[in-house]
């Protein structure tokens, strides 16, 4: 047997979905917490939202979304109307009234960059508490991203001692990853890229199957371990594809090249697992670490990352100056991605310069934060850029340019471009390519 296989919708499955739909139980109000609830609950399940924080959970029985997405607040607002939503901050009333609940809590990352799991073994200890109350098979689905292993070796655990039931018997499990792009996840949710639905059992599978089917069809099967490494290969291929890129990005500004035209030469030869990529990883490898290819790769992606941030940063502080302008921001389809330049901006400020940003395509500073709060990469530093995300950002770039000492360019933009060329050379003020980390030619530095 194939450790995954494909699911085919069927008459029978989808008039069961019609009617009698599953109530679920939503723990969490992130962005992944709050989509899912606003998205199942505007599909015709009734949907019990929980939160720690008060402030979610009267936002959203008032109608407001606690995070900033685009779609989400029609949702929210036609599920309350037709009393398909509730939010409250008990977890044993939310678990004790529904059949299924999506543990969709917020990690945060300690010091050394691990995730802080506590919040979510605490969060077991309630479920199992309100799975003691009742006698029905409940459902636990986790959609938080973990550790592999975690949800069988701890989580579980937890709730059946906490419960006095045991797993697989008296109550299901799941792992089923969220896959949202930040500024795209009711999108996300509603017409998915992909499904997996990592099952303990038959009842779990059938169970989650009625709910995540009615948005895709065709969702893949699998186990609980293979549904948690699922989320952490993707993550980790999301990091060693932007390391592959700046790499690249260096490389081609060393050479006066243009990184898109280079990829439009190259064509539909460039895939995610070509040789190329492989070679620029090892060279990642090599440069930042100097080891073996036995390195893991995230690590060295990290590794090569924060040696360019630092880089950078005590390049643009050696110029002692008390504005640094940043021209673009790191985007892709209108969302905020991983990319070292929110590390710079964080390090920029960090070491005393007030930093302005403008990019008219970013979303607004309490979206820009939210998504920085779910990097994967995440200093102290970093953590602490979405409070001041709102005197960073400018109207437009001359506001930037007519104040700022440095210039950086963050994405390719003809009006960046030409705001930053007026600023070199007219102005006499350095700008650096923050696309390469490579810094263009200026006329004079800034005087000392």
């Amino acid at each position: 047997m194939t450790m995954m296989m494909s699911f085919l919708r069927g008459t029978d499955l989808s008039q069961t979905m019609l009617s009698d739909l599953p109530r679920v139980a939503v723990l969490g109000l992130g962005r992944n917490g709050t989509v899912a609830a606003a998205c199942l609950a505007s599909a015709g399940h009734r949907v019990h939202a929980v939160d720690t924080d008060p402030a979610r959970v009267t936002a959203l029985n008032a109608g407001h979304a606690p995070v900033d997405e685009s779609g989400l607040f029609p949702l929210i607002e036609g599920s309350l109307r037709n009393n398909r939503l509730h939010a409250s901050t008990s977890v044993i009333d939310a678990v004790t009234s529904s059949d299924i609940s999506l543990v969709s809590a917020d990690l945060a990352a300690t010091a050394d960059g691990d995730l802080d799991c506590e919040p979510l073994l605490m969060l077991a200890d309630a479920i199992g508490l309100a799975l003691g109350l009742r006698e029905e098979y409940h459902v636990v689905v986790v959609r938080t991203a973990v550790p592999p292993g975690l949800t069988m070796k701890e989580l579980v655990p937890r709730i059946e001692a906490a419960s006095g039931r045991r797993a697989g018997e008296d109550f299901g499990v799941a792992v089923i990853p969220a896959f949202l792009r930040p500024g795209r996840a009711v999108a996300d949710f509603l017409e998915p890229i992909r499904t997996v639905i990592g099952a303990l059992d038959h009842r779990s599978r059938s169970l989650a199957l009625r709910v995540f089917a009615t948005f895709d069809p065709n969702p893949t099967l699998t186990t609980v371990a293979a549904a948690e490494m699922v989320k952490q290969v993707d993550t980790a291929w999301r990091a060693v594809r932007s390391g592959f890129a700046a790499d690249m990005a260096r490389m081609c500004g060393r050479h006066d090249l243009s990184c898109s035209e280079i990829l439009d030469l190259a064509g539909p030869g460039i895939t995610p697992v070509s040789a190329e990529d492989l070679q620029a990883v090892r060279m990642v490898r090599r440069r930042s670490l100097g080891e073996d290819d036995d390195v893991p790769l995230p690590a060295a992606v990290a590794a090569s990352a924060e040696r360019q941030v630092s880089q950078t940063a005590a390049m643009i502080m050696s110029w002692r100056p008390r504005k640094v302008g940043i021209l673009g921001l790191p985007l892709v389809d209108g969302a905020l991605g991983e990319s070292p330049v929110l590390a710079l901006v964080a390090a920029l400020h960090e070491a005393g310069a007030e930093v302005l940003i403008h990019d008219p395509a970013a979303p607004t500073a309490t979206a820009l934060g939210e998504a920085i709060s779910h990097l994967t990469r995440s200093s102290p530093a970093l953590r602490a850029l979405p409070f001041m995300l709102e005197d960073m950002l400018r109207p437009a770039p001359e506001h930037v340019t007519a104040e700022a000492d440095v210039i950086l360019l963050a994405r390719t933009c003809d009006a960046f471009q030409a705001a930053a060329y007026e600023a070199s050379f007219a102005g006499g003020r350095p700008v650096v390519d923050a696309r390469a980390f490579e810094m263009t030619r200026a006329r004079r530095r800034i005087a000392a």
